[in-house]
């Protein structure tokens, strides 16, 4: 996610999840062939991988794909749009074997240098996908977009996955991502902490020049991804992973002391079994330096469980 000098960068995400209906043998090779095409049909090139046993975790220039044996996901930001990415998706795979399609984005910081909005996305999706389309979160403040197609009847396997999206981050927090003659404070205590989160996890990281910084990590099937626009305006982080405990508000609280965002949005999507709920019941974030301007829950019918908050540092409106 190179930004350029001055230059305007688009730090939220889009990100493309196709699972299929089960493991597709050979579906994780061809790393110089298939995942360059279908990366490159997206705007992005991949710069790096790693890869156990259940997990390729590459990193791009516009963030990261993860693949498994069945199923995958793309994450881009920018002007790129994975959505591009699905013909030759479908040219790779069988269509009997997608099971789920989703396609979810944050509102975006400078919607003007987008090439469309998410209906003309959507319209996109649905002659090949039909399916659904929702708005997570108020109209005129942070939100989310999601569609989701299910041709199969979503796998029941207990899921937790936290998304923390933040914005305007004070010049301290963000000065570890940014590239000083081609180095970086690799011994920066803000580094450590983020580097510490993910400890006992093969890890590949990359800083861009002038600014910005992404980190892939994966243990066992699990993954934690890191992707830091740190230019102003429009100063940006993200965290994704799926190496969670039900334990939410303790990587919450390392995050936002870590970044120290101006306001951010969390999404914390499970399935909708005993264990994985009761972290939404768990989800108190009284004790951080943050009002909570917006705090809902949304069951959908494809199983899963989404909590969506939005949170602004004290003193700010």
């Amino acid at each position: 996610m190179p930004t350029g000098g001055g230059k305007l960068f688009e730090g939220p995400e889009k990100k493309l999840a196709v699972v299929l209906t089960g493991p597709m043998p050979g579906f994780r090779s061809g790393a110089t062939q298939r995942w360059r095409k279908v990366v490159a049909a997206s705007g992005a090139e991949i710069i790096s991988r790693i890869g156990n046993r259940s997990l390729d975790a590459y990193l791009l220039s516009e963030s990261s794909l993860f693949v498994w044996s069945d199923r995958l996901l793309l994450i881009t930001c920018g002007q790129t749009s994975p959505l591009d990415a699905l013909p030759v998706l479908l040219d790779e795979i069988p269509a009997n074997l997608i099971g789920n399609v989703s396609y979810v984005r944050k509102n975006f910081l400078f919607p003007k240098r987008q090439q469309s909005d998410f209906e003309a996305e959507v319209a996109v999706i649905l002659p090949v996908f039909p399916g659904k389309s929702y708005r997570l979160g108020p109209a005129n403040d942070d939100h989310l977009h999601l569609f989701y197609s299910a041709a199969a009847p979503a796998r029941r396997k207990k899921a937790l996955t936290f998304a923390l999206h933040m914005r305007d981050l004070p010049p301290d927090a963000i000065s570890p991502f940014q590239t000083a003659g081609g180095t970086t404070a690799r011994d920066d205590p803000s580094l450590a902490g983020l580097w510490g989160m993910c400890r006992g996890m093969m890890r590949d990281d990359h800083f861009f020049s002038p600014d910005g910084y992404s980190l892939n990590a994966i243990r066992g099937g699990r993954y934690f991804t890191v992707h830091v626009t740190p230019q102003q305006p429009g100063s940006y982080a993200s965290v994704e992973t799926n190496f969670v405990s039900e334990a939410v508000p303790g990587i919450m609280d390392e995050l936002l002391a870590v970044f120290r965002p101006g306001r951010f949005t969390l999404a914390l999507t499970t399935t909708m079994d005993r264990s994985t709920r009761a972290a939404h019941q768990r989800l108190d974030l009284a004790g951080t330096p943050y009002r909570i301007v917006e705090h809902s829950r949304y069951e959908f019918d494809c199983g899963h469980l989404v909590s969506f908050v939005n949170g602004l540092r004290a003193g700010r409106h």
